[in-house]
């Protein structure tokens, strides 16, 4: 093989090495506008849209349980994945039904998920076992939901959960801010309240003066993401994602959200959130991309940067600013609720509905009985595993599609079989603790032909009223006699 020296002069050396230089700041420079441009904007006062993603779970809708968790547990681990590859990616997740699914049958996440919530890029949020529809679920059965899930999250990820997040479901009782105060959450986030209230953040106060501040989304998708099966995603290449995001900044458009503008804290016009995936949707790869392809060639153009991050990301900048007397456009009045009439479809499901009530009524009522048996005789252990586990189980049908009546006839059979299954523990727990109450009482009746009856009556009061009681000719054979 031939070599060819190639010649040159010094000028063309010169030439070529500034060449080179030329293209090397321009590669750092297009690197630190994509990569650092989101900081970098913050820290010049630039207002911050949000980007979430999310993924949003029906267990009990389209489809039975197991299509539904395999549906969505790819999903999170592709988000988890994502997250590994790029430092840039945060995720949030619901539903702790699901997340301890998750937790337990992919253990070799089980590192990544601690890892990502230290650093704030992975959030819990609301923390319930489902996403409950609130105004049909009784209240003992909502302080389950919230108290189990909320305490499972903390205990074995860590998490510390401040933000309600009721994306999906259909309204909003007065109560909310009490029952959310009480949990420990500062923030909500909802989508569903009727017609008339503005998007963006509003301040409520519940009828006890208990108040949280909230963010309302005219939808939990707006159409970004949503590879799934519902629908197609909006945002095909980055030039729709720049597209979309410059229409959602823009407050001559119909809905704009309100919130809190950092330099002008009477202002409505500051920084944004929106949700970046919905039902079935799996995590974009292209995301970060498009992100820092806004940052690098729009956020000086509109004082706008785009950000990856979550809704605790969005309330630790809020807080400041109320703090400093930012003012708040939407204001929801004492006693007031968020109830439009859109309470499901398709059928009532009435056996859904009372089978939810008995289990509420029953386990109140059998933990009644335990804490006295407790009390009463020392020996007695009380059933806290066996009570967690049917709270638990029954929680997860609280959830806003399988209580309404939203799910397909298929799905609603398959949910149906978890009441099914739980009825043999409420009458081994019944058996258990109503018997132990029993063996203590003397029984015993002067007349050896009586048979004794021992009446429950689960309620603070005295009762006089008719009592039914079914009885045998074995065992009372002198009352069908005479």
């Amino acid at each position: 093989m031939t070599r060819h020296a190639i010649k040159i002069t010094k000028h063309q050396a010169v030439f070529l090495l500034f060449v080179c230089g030329l293209t090397t700041f321009a590669g750092i420079s297009t690197w630190y506008n994509y990569q650092g441009s989101a900081e970098r904007g913050i820290e010049n006062g630039y207002r911050v849209c949000y980007i979430i993603p999310h993924t949003h779970l029906d267990p009990w809708w389209l489809d039975p349980w197991h299509t539904e968790m395999d549906r969505w547990t790819t999903n999170v681990r592709n988000a988890l994945d994502m997250m590994r590859f790029d430092s840039t990616m945060c995720f949030v997740l619901d539903q702790v039904v699901a997340i301890k699914y998750f937790w337990e049958h992919y253990p070799e996440y089980q590192q990544d998920m601690l890892k990502f919530i230290r650093e704030g890029r992975l959030e819990i949020v609301q923390g319930f076992i489902s996403q409950p529809e609130l105004n049909i679920v009784g209240e003992i059965g909502l302080i389950q939901d919230a108290a189990i899930g909320i305490k499972w999250a903390r205990d074995v990820l860590g998490a510390k959960i401040t933000t309600g997040w009721e994306i999906d479901v259909f309204g909003f009782g007065a109560g909310t801010p009490t029952f959310y105060n009480k949990l420990g959450l500062n923030y909500s986030i909802i989508c569903r309240t009727g017609i008339g209230m503005w998007d963006g953040v509003f301040n409520w106060t519940g009828v006890d003066g208990s108040r949280i501040y909230g963010y309302k989304m005219p939808h939990y998708d707006h159409g970004y993401g949503n590879d799934g099966m519902v629908t197609v995603t909006d945002i095909t290449n980055v030039n729709e994602f720049i597209r979309k995001v410059s229409e959602w900044i823009n407050p001559s458009n119909n809905p704009f959200q309100h919130t809190v503008n950092p330099d002008d804290l009477s202002s409505d016009q500051g920084d944004l959130m929106m949700f970046y995936g919905s039902d079935f949707s799996n995590p974009n790869w292209d995301l970060p991309g498009f992100v820092k392809a806004w940052n690098a060639q729009q956020a000086d153009k509109t004082g706008f940067v785009c950000k990856i991050g979550t809704p605790r990301m969005f309330f630790d900048r809020l807080g400041p600013l109320l703090a400093r007397g930012g003012v708040v456009r939407t204001s929801i009045t004492p006693g007031r609720d968020l109830n439009p009439v859109f309470s499901g479809y398709y059928t009532s499901r009435v056996n859904m509905k009372n089978y939810t009530r008995f289990f509420e009524y029953k386990l109140t009522t059998l933990e009644t009985f335990a804490s006295i048996a407790k009390q009463a005789f020392p020996t007695f252990t009380y059933p806290e595993p066996s009570f967690e586990q049917a709270w638990y189980k029954a929680s997860a049908s609280h959830h806003h599609d399988s209580i309404t009546g939203t799910s397909r006839q298929p799905v609603y059979e398959d949910n149906m079989q978890v009441f099914y299954q739980e009825m043999p523990i409420l009458r081994d727990l019944e058996a258990q603790i109503l018997g132990t109450m029993v063996d203590g009482i003397n029984t015993t009746y002067q007349d050896t032909t009586a048979r004794p009856l021992v009446l429950f009556n689960p309620l603070g009061w005295e009762r006089t009223e008719p009592v039914v009681v079914p009885v045998s000719m074995t065992a009372f054979p002198q009352a069908f006699e005479n």
